[in-house]
């Protein structure tokens, strides 16, 4: 039922009267309605072109690991590669039908931010300068992270790098396309989802309620 829907149907059953004392009430209630409509679709629109989970961290014996939550995009693989990419990026390859052929992880650790952000760019053919990308999150704030384009030697493959945060540079994620080139909506609903750390375990455990079934 709509809030409408809900509306009129007060409107016939209680007094004049009655329905404006309520009025700043059935506000409220309309306003929560379509917020929580709005999140559906968002969640519906999610699922259409995100993967069913979030990625999963590898495990690594000492050094800093930060924790990081993200939903790739459909078809990428939720566990890493065995083997690290040039023997230090993360890779969940493709497993199934998807536009991304890999997305790659990694982070500072003991490295300086800007030491970080210059391997990262030479490993992944960086091109041209970087700029400014705001995710834009359901119910929290965006991040901004610095975003580059990568290009191999063949120009058989894209990448879409992202250092994250902007200002320090800690944590790198890559989209590897084939191409040619195309805006992808799954690119954009797969950074949408990204956090860091504290943010990171917020959104595992708000991730892992929802797709808890409910008790009948």
């Amino acid at each position: 039922m709509t809030p409408t829907v809900v509306r009129r149907c007060l409107t016939g059953l209680v007094p004049g009267l009655l329905v404006a004392a309520l009025g700043c009430g059935l506000g409220d209630y309309e306003e929560k309605m379509t917020e929580q409509q709005q999140r559906a679709d968002i969640i519906d629109k999610e699922n259409k072109v995100l993967a069913e989970g979030a990625l999963e961290m590898p495990k690594v014996s000492g050094g800093v690991q930060p924790d990081v939550f993200l939903r790739p995009p459909k078809g990428i693989n939720l566990r890493p590669e065995e083997r690290r990419y040039r023997d230090r990026f993360y890779q969940y390859s493709k497993k199934g039908s998807s536009e991304f052929s890999n997305v790659y992880l990694g982070w500072a650790g003991k490295d300086k931010p800007e030491d970080f952000r210059n391997r990262v760019l030479s490993t992944f053919s960086a091109k041209g300068t970087s700029e400014p990308t705001t995710t834009n999150p359901w119910g929290r704030d965006g991040v901004i992270l610095d975003t580059v384009k990568g290009e191999d030697s063949s120009s058989s493959r894209i990448f879409y790098i992202y250092l994250y945060p902007k200002a320090e540079a800690k944590v790198a994620l890559i989209y590897e396309m084939p191409k040619p080139d195309k805006k992808s909506e799954a690119l954009q609903a797969s950074l949408n989802t990204l956090a860091l750390d504290k943010d990171a375990a917020a959104q595992f455990k708000e991730f892992n309620k929802r797709r808890r079934p409910t008790r009948k």
